[in-house]
C-alpha cells in the first residue's frame, strides 16, 4: 500500500524563532535531526492518503464517512442471526398503517443487500399486498445488474477507506467481509485493508485463520500475521513455502520476502510459471520489485519460462539486499485484471477518471452518472476517448501478448448513421452504429480511420437505449495481432446470434500496443454508454 515517505527537514528553512515557538535546547535539536535522519532507515506504517473518490462514492449513497460508520456498513451486509431478525422485522413493517413507516423499513432493506434475499423471497409470497408488492420491488432491485454493480463498488469503497484509516479495531469486520466476496478485485481490497489494520493485539485472532477452510482468507491471513508479529512470526511461514495451494506459497512468499528473500525469490519464480494467470502476474511483480530485473514478453516465451531462464543465470549471484517494506503489501503492482463499474458519478470526466484518461478532438464533453459513462454526442465531428495505458495499469511500455477485453455499450437514438461507437486497443478501432439496421459493424484505425474491413451487417440488430456487450480477444504475432471479437444482444434483443468476426492486423496497423479505449466518433448525434470494462492480461 502506499506509504508517505517522510524526509530529514531543513534546517535552512526553519526561522530561528517562527511565531511565538520557544526554541530548542541543542540536545532535543540534535535528537531531533538524528531522529529525521534514522527515520527513513525503518518501514514505518504511516496513514496512507484518504481515497478521494471512494469517500465521493460513499457520501453519494448516503453513506457517513466517519470509520464507526464505514465498519457499520460493512457489518450490514454480512449474514447472522441477529441481522435475520432485524430484517424480518423491517418486512413485518412494510405493512404499517404509516406510510413513513412503510417507507423507512423498504429504504432499510435496500440497504441490507444480499442478506434480505431469504427473507424478501418468502414474503414476495405474502397474503399482505403491500408486503407482496414492496418484496416484489426490492428483489427486482437486488437482481438488477447495476445494483449488484454498485454493492460491489460499495463495498470495495469501504474496504479502501478502512485501509487508509489503518485502524486495528476495523479488522475483525475486514475479515469476515472478505470470507463473503467472490470477485477479485474485492478480495483485493479486502486483503490489503486486512494488512494495513493489523497490529500484535490480533495475533491469536490471525493465526486461527490460518486454518480457515476459505483460501483467500487464509492467504490474506499469512500476510497480515508476519505483519502483526514479525520475526517471531517467520519460522510458521516458512512452512507455508511447501503447501499444496500455490495461493498460500504466494502469500507466504510475499510475507517472507525481506526477511528471507532468497527462499521467497525461488517461490516466486516457480509461481511464475502457474497457470493461474493472476497469481503468476502477481508473482511477476514481486519478482521485479525485488530484483529490479523485469523480463520481457513475446510470443516466443512465457513468463514463467523468462523468469526461470534467469534464475538459472543470475540467482546465485544476485543482489536481494533492498527491503521492499510495505511496497509488497500493493497488490495493484501485478494486477493482471482491471474492472471499472462506473459506481462512482463524476460532472465531468476531462480531468480523468479513476486510472483512465479522456481525449476529445472536438471538445466534447462525457460524464458518469447512473452507473453508465456517457460520452456527450452534441458536438462536432470529431473522436471522444476514455481510456487507460498499459504503463497506468501494469507499468509496461505495452500489453502484454494475450488480452481479453469486455465491455457493456449502447447507444441513445438520434442520428445513428452519423456516429459509432465501439472499443480500441492499440491502434484499432472495433465499432459499430447503435440504433441503426444491421449496426454497420466494422474495424478501423483510430488515427487515420482507415477501414481495415468494411461494413458488415450484425446478425441482430443493436437497438437504441440497450446495453450489448463486446468481448475482444487479442493475440500478438510477428506480423501483428490476430482479433477475436464477439458482440452480444443485450435484453430487448429478441432476434439473431451474437456477432462474430475473426481478423488480423498489421504491426504498422497495431500502432503503439499500449492504450485500450472506449470510443464514440463521427458527427452530432445521440450519446454513446459504456456500463462497464473489464481487461484481462495474460488470458
Amino acid at each position: 500500500m502506499p506509504i508517505a515517505s517522510m524526509k530529514a527537514n531543513d534546517p535552512s528553512r526553519i526561522p530561528s524563532n517562527p511565531g511565538n515557538c520557544q526554541p530548542l535546547s541543542p540536545m532535543k535539536t540534535t535528537l531531533l535531526l538524528l531522529l529525521a535522519l534514522l527515520l527513513p532507515l525503518f518501514p514505518l506504517a504511516l496513514a496512507a492518503e484518504e481515497p478521494v473518490e471512494e469517500l465521493e462514492l460513499l457520501r453519494q449513497s448516503k453513506i457517513a464517512t466517519a470509520t464507526p460508520e464505514v465498519i457499520g456498513y460493512l457489518q450490514l451486509l454480512l449474514p447472522s442471526p441477529q441481522q435475520q431478525i432485524e430484517i424480518a422485522a423491517l418486512i413485518e413493517q412494510l405493512s404499517h398503517p404509516e406510510f413513513a413507516r412503510r417507507q423507512a423499513a423498504f429504504k432499510s432493506l435496500a440497504r441490507y443487500g444480499e442478506a434480505t434475499r431469504e427473507l424478501l423471497t418468502g414474503a414476495a409470497k405474502s397474503a399482505d399486498p403491500e408486503v407482496r408488492g414492496r418484496s416484489r420491488t426490492l428483489l427486482q432491485l437486488l437482481n438488477s445488474e447495476e445494483q449488484k454493480r454498485l454493492r460491489q463498488s460499495l463495498t470495495r469503497a469501504a474496504l479502501r477507506v478502512l485501509k487508509s484509516r489503518r485502524d486495528a479495531q476495523s479488522l475483525p469486520v475486514i475479515l469476515a467481509t472478505l470470507e463473503t466476496l467472490t470477485e477479485t478485485p474485492a478480495r483485493d481490497s479486502a486483503a490489503e485493508a486486512l494488512w494495513a489494520s493489523a497490529d500484535p493485539s490480533h495475533l491469536e485472532t490471525l493465526t486461527a485463520a490460518l486454518d480457515h477452510k476459505n483460501l483467500h482468507l487464509r492467504a490474506a491471513a499469512v500476510v497480515a500475521l508476519e505483519v502483526a508479529g514479525g520475526p517471531e512470526t517467520a519460522p510458521r511461514i516458512a512452512a507455508l513455502l511447501k503447501s499444496r495451494d500455490a495461493l498460500i506459497r504466494l502469500a507466504a512468499a510475499r510475507a517472507l520476502i525481506d526477511r528471507e528473500p532468497r527462499r521467497a525469490v525461488e517461490a516466486l519464480v516457480a509461481l511464475a510459471a502457474e497457470d493461474d494467470q493472476a497469481l503468476a502476474w502477481q508473482a511477476d511483480a514481486l519478482l521485479q520489485l525485488k530484483t529490479g530485473h523485469r523480463v520481457e514478453l513475446d510470443a516466443d516465451q512465457t513468463l514463467g519460462a523468462a523468469w526461470k531462464k534467469w534464475s538459472a543465470k543470475e540467482l546465485s549471484t544476485a543482489k536481494l539486499d533492498h527491503r521492499l517494506g510495505a511496497q509488497r503489501l500493493d497488490l495493484s503492482a501485478g494486477r493482471n485484471t482491471l474492472e471499472e463499474d462506473f459506481g462512482r458519478d463524476a460532472a465531468s470526466v476531462a480531468q480523468g477518471y479513476g486510472r483512465f484518461l479522456y481525449n476529445a478532438d472536438n471538445g466534447g464533453p462525457a460524464k458518469v452518472a447512473q452507473g453508465k459513462l456517457r460520452i456527450d454526442g452534441n458536438h462536432p465531428e470529431g473522436d471522444q476517448r476514455l481510456y487507460i495505458t498499459s504503463q497506468r495499469m501494469i507499468g509496461r511500455e505495452r500489453w502484454p501478448d494475450k488480452l481479453e477485453v469486455r465491455v457493456k455499450l449502447g447507444g441513445e437514438a438520434g442520428n445513428n448513421f452519423g456516429w459509432h461507437m465501439g472499443v480500441s486497443v492499440g491502434n484499432v478501432k472495433t465499432l459499430f452504429h447503435p440504433g441503426l439496421a444491421g449496426g454497420h459493424f466494422r474495424a478501423e484505425t483510430t488515427d487515420k480511420h482507415f477501414y481495415l474491413f468494411r461494413n458488415e451487417m450484425m446478425k441482430f440488430e443493436p437497438i437504441s437505449d440497450v446495453m450489448h456487450e463486446m468481448i475482444i480477444r487479442v493475440t500478438r504475432t510477428k506480423k501483428g495481432a490476430d482479433f477475436d471479437v464477439t458482440i452480444t444482444g443485450g435484453k430487448g434483443v429478441k432476434e439473431g446470434k451474437p456477432h462474430k468476426k475473426k481478423f488480423s492486423v498489421t504491426s504498422e496497423q497495431l500502432g503503439d500496443y499500449n492504450r485500450i479505449g472506449l470510443e464514440r466518433s463521427g458527427r452530432t448525434g445521440a450519446d454513446a454508454l459504456f456500463g462497464s470494462i473489464s481487461i484481462r492480461l495474460g488470458r
